[in-house]
């Protein structure tokens, strides 16, 4: 049997943190689903129908899914600062990879598949009434309202490619999900990690560490000139990269979800030891 991991050993531990874990679940996707039912009042009783045109559902979706993972991954090992609890996740007959991989499924695949099957149930029939609406109020004032329902496509997640239409566009639309898929996974990596690493109050913590990070990026934005998008623009717009240049970006992409998950492993082997 191997120390590091082993099948039969995770598969325990699997059980017993669905065991642990299922009843907080259904409560955080109930709260999720109801915050997200106070949103659409709101939306209906403000922006009207306009609120659920495809871009708003696409803006509303990639929002909602990153905040709530976040939430989400930095509960994951919350009993980590309860001394009994803590000592009960610390001591389970798993070894520090198994947990972190445990960590790595939930976070990163069972939680974005939760997500937007809710998402696409509740999306639907709001779409559906806000298209109603919105016909409803082109017949009422033509002069003022026109109807078109491009404007109302269900946004899909993952699939909805908005005005995509050519080889070249595809391929961007592509290769975005697939910046977008790193960037998530290196998000709850952080989100993880650092509520591994703060021993009181975790996730509050995460939450100001995040918020400070997004704050110094931003500063460093504006010290130097440079554009949020300039990693993105390196494929968009460069027809003929620089090797170094290439090399650097997908090192950038590559290895800091992967060194984020590394240090979350370390911290949590870390915790272990003391």
């Amino acid at each position: 049997m191997s120390t590091t991991f082993d099948a039969a050993r995770f598969g325990r531990l699997w059980r017993a943190h669905w065991a642990e874990r299922a009843k907080s679940y259904l409560w955080f996707f109930g709260v999720c689903i109801i915050v997200y039912l106070i949103m659409v009042l709101l939306a209906f009783s403000t922006v009207g129908h306009d609120a659920f045109q495809h871009e708003a559902q696409m803006i509303c979706f990639y929002i909602g899914l990153f905040v709530t993972g976040a939430i989400f991954a930095a509960r994951h090992f919350e009993g980590l600062s309860h001394k009994e609890a803590a000592l009960l996740t610390l001591m389970r007959p798993a070894s520090v990879f198994e947990k972190i991989l445990l960590a790595f499924v939930m976070v990163v695949v069972f939680y974005p598949l939760m997500y937007t099957l809710i998402y696409a149930v509740c999306n639907f029939p709001m779409v559906k009434i806000a298209q109603a609406m919105a016909i409803e109020s082109a017949r009422l004032n033509p002069e003022f309202n026109r109807y078109d329902a491009q404007d109302y496509t269900l946004f899909v997640p993952f699939v909805s490619q908005g005005d995509t239409v050519d080889a070249q566009n595809m391929n961007h639309f592509r290769l975005a999900q697939g910046l977008l898929m790193l960037a998530w996974v290196s998000i709850m990596a952080f989100c993880v990690g650092a509520s591994i690493y703060f021993k009181r109050l975790p996730m509050l913590k995460t939450v100001v560490a995040g918020f400070v990070l997004f704050i110094a990026y931003g500063i460093f934005l504006a010290v130097t000139g440079s554009s949020p998008s300039s990693l993105l623009e390196h494929w968009f717009t460069d027809d003929n990269p620089s090797v170094w240049k290439t090399a650097t970006v997908i090192a950038f992409w590559l290895g800091t979800p992967l060194l984020l998950w590394v240090t979350a492993f370390f911290h949590l082997k870390e915790r272990e030891v003391a």
